[in-house]
Parts: C-alpha cells; structure tokens; sequence
C-alpha cells in the first residue's frame, strides 16, 4: 500500500486576493485541495504561508476599500 504525501500546508494560511485568514477547507481526495475565503469569496488551491505577503495584500485591499468608498461618496 502507498500512502499519498499531503500537500496541505501545516502553518498559518492566508488568502491569495486579500491575505485574510479566514480561510476553511472546502474539498480534497480526488479534486484536490480547495479553500474558500470567508471574507472575500476566493476559492481555489493556491494559499499563502507567509504572513508578510498577506500583510500586504491586506493592507492593499484596504486602501481599495477606502477609494471605492471616497470614489461613492463623492458621486453622491
């Protein structure tokens, strides 16, 4: 019998798009792992393990916030 190494990453994980870490484990076996983003919907196999990198991306998802807000309030 072969045992299958897993390819699930054992430290923290952060999302890809917006480096949050609320990430759960949606499928595995034969379609592979996939994780979904609860904050903002991502889903795929791809998950960050380094927290730096998703510093960043959260820091960039917030100023997106903040202009697609700024941008709303002025067309009011």
């Amino acid at each position: 019998m072969v045992e299958e190494e897993s390819h699930r990453p054992l430290g923290d994980i952060f999302c890809p798009e917006c480096g949050s870490s609320r990430l759960y484990y949606f499928l595995g076996l034969k379609a592979g792992h996939i994780y979904v983003c609860k904050d903002c919907g991502y889903h795929g196999p791809v998950v960050i393990e380094g927290s730096e990198i998703a510093e960043e991306l959260q820091r960039k998802r917030i100023k997106e916030i903040k202009e697609k807000r700024s941008k709303a309030n002025n067309e009011d």
